[in-house]
Formats: structure tokens, sequence, C-alpha cells
């Protein structure tokens, strides 16, 4: 850790002859602040299968490390400390006949975002870095963890060191979806996550994202989202939603909602949505059908200028049904249906 602004202390370390290195009580902190370490673990196992007296003359090399009980916590501000990279750096630079087996068992990872909000933790998570044989600089990946508010957490993936590439695919992730998972996005997502404040649901993901050895670096990602009863209601949308179903695909170009269907105030949508461009939104389109819905103004805005008009101008009341085609050139299908 030497150079990259961080410390480690080791309690206790037990020599097993012939068998290696058994380490208790080990963290890891900013150099500052001893108090908080950022990563800690309970037991730390390295298999050094060689006698004492091969070790006096360092006559040896460990085979393998098992870690047990590790908790690690990290923020999206950790992930953009330059300290961080270093650390990156320096695993990476180490020499490849150095890389070994390591297993990690019923440990615990904690995302934070925000001090303003809860944690969300991946509790009994086991984690396999094994080298590959047939490829020096490899590293295969596999994740799992069974949890609380993440249920089931299944990955697998690759390191590549010498190309300073990793990739990760996710065989099933499902978790509890409220506010506080939703506010674990990249921070460029943070203006479009504010209006899911009350937020509650059940998500399942699967996908794959792949990157560089870089946490400064966007990652290139296919994912499929899945929410089922899914509502949030909070004093930013014009009605609450309740019930719905939506299902979701996203990569690096823009979005997609194959089908979004659910309650509106006192009224039910089903909806597709399709845009070009993540960040900025560059083309849309939509279409769909709404069904007893009530003439509110607050859902009003959510509407063309031409609907927006023609209430104004006619101030309509009561019930209506819809069925609209829009998109981003002008195209405007329209039909409504008042009861």
């Amino acid at each position: 850790t030497e150079g990259t602004g961080f410390a480690a202390s080791v309690r206790q370390a037990i020599y097993i002859d012939g068998r290696g290195f058994d380490l208790r009580g080990l963290q890891l902190f900013e150099n500052n602040d001893r108090s908080n370490p950022l990563l800690s673990i309970d037991s730390m196992f390295v298999a050094v299968p060689t006698e004492l007296t091969d070790m006096v003359a360092l006559d040896c090399r460990p085979t393998s490390i098992e870690i047990r009980r590790a908790n690690l916590s990290i923020s999206r501000a950790d992930i953009e400390d330059p300290r961080l990279q270093q650390l990156l750096k320096a695993i990476q630079q180490k020499p490849r006949q150095e890389m070994i087996p390591i297993h990690i068992r019923e440990s615990t990872l904690n995302f934070e975002s925000d001090r303003r909000y809860a944690a969300t933790r991946l509790s009994n998570v086991d984690l396999d870095l094994v080298p590959d044989p047939q490829r020096a600089g490899l590293i295969r990946v596999a994740i799992r963890s069974q949890g609380q508010r993440v249920q089931r957490f299944d990955a697998r993936g690759l390191i590549d060191l010498e190309r300073q590439l990793w990739q990760l695919e996710f065989d099933r992730v499902s978790a509890t979806c409220d506010f506080d998972l939703i506010n674990l996005l990249p921070l460029k997502f943070e203006t479009q996550a504010c209006n899911l404040s009350g937020a509650m649901g059940r998500l399942t993901v699967s996908g794959l994202m792949q990157g560089r050895f870089d946490a400064m670096a966007e990652p290139q990602f296919q994912l499929r989202c899945q929410l089922d009863n899914f509502s949030v209601h909070n004093d930013t949308l014009p009605v609450p939603f309740r019930n719905c179903h939506v299902v979701l695909k996203i990569d690096n170009r823009g979005f997609e909602v194959e089908r979004a269907q659910g309650q509106a105030g006192n009224g039910t949508f089903d909806i597709s949505y399709r845009q070009l461009g993540l960040h900025q939104r560059r083309a849309w389109s939509s279409s769909g059908s709404l069904s007893n819905m009530l003439f509110e103004h607050k859902l009003l805005t959510l509407f063309p200028y031409e609907f927006r008009s023609f209430c104004r101008d006619y101030s309509p009341a009561g019930l209506y049904d819809m069925q609209f085609e829009v998109d981003s050139s002008g195209h405007r299908n329209i039909t409504a249906q008042i009861k």
C-alpha cells in the first residue's frame, strides 16, 4: 500500500509448519483515519506448503489465499478517489508469476451512495479469483451472494491484467428496489432518478458489463431489467403509480421500455418507449393506451401540446380513454374517448 494513501494492520499472525500463515484481524484504512477501516478481514489463510527451514532461506511461494468474513465498504466518492486508482495500478503491476487463486467466503460488501441514504449490502458473499492456467495475466471471476435486501446475486467474469480489461456477466440479480438502491446509480443519472423517491418494488437484472481497469472510465453495458409490483408516490409526480410491471433494456446508446403496465391515479396504462441517447435524449418514440383516466391538471402536463391545448380550450371533465403514437420527429396520432 506504499504511496497509495492507504495503510494495513494485522492483529495476529500464526505460522503453521508445512501449511502456511493464519492471519487474524486484518484492516485496510486511510492513513489519517484508522477509526473507520475501509476493509476488515476476520481471518485470512495464506497457503505456503513448505517447512520453516525453507521459510528462513526465503525459498517459498504462496499457492493460494482463503479469506473469511471480510467486510468492505465503498461509496461513489471512493470510486472517484485518485488513491483508489493508485491502489489498482499497484495491483496490476505485480509480476504475473505471483498470481495465485484467491477464495473469499462469508463476506459482506456495503455500497454507500451518500450519507443521507442507507447502505445497500451484499451479504454472505462468496468470491473466487482463479488465474487461467492457459493464459498468463487472465483471472476468472465468480461471485455469489444471498441476503435480505439483495436476495440473489450471481455473476461470473474475467479480469485481463495484460490488456487492463474486465468483464462481468450477470446470470441473475434479484433485489428489493427502493430509492436507496436507485441512488447507487452513477452521478450522471442522479437527476433522472430524483423523481423516484418513495419507490418500492422487486427488481430482476441480467446482462453484461465490461470496461477498462480504470474506475473513472465509463464501462460498456447491456442490461435487461424487470420491475414487478413497483409503486412510486411523491410530490414531484402528478399522480401515484401502483402495481406496475416494467420490462426495460438499457445500454450505452440508450434504452427501451418494452412494456410498462400499471395503475396511474384512478386509471391504468400500457405503454412502450424508446430513446436514443442515454445521458442526453437525441430521439425518442412512444406508443400505448390509457384507460379510465381522470382529467387532472397535474397529469395533463405529461401529454403533448395538442392535447393540453384541447383541454385548456374546452375544459373537459370526467374519465377518458386514450390511444397514442408520438415521437420526436413531430409525428402525433392521438385518439381519445371521453366517458
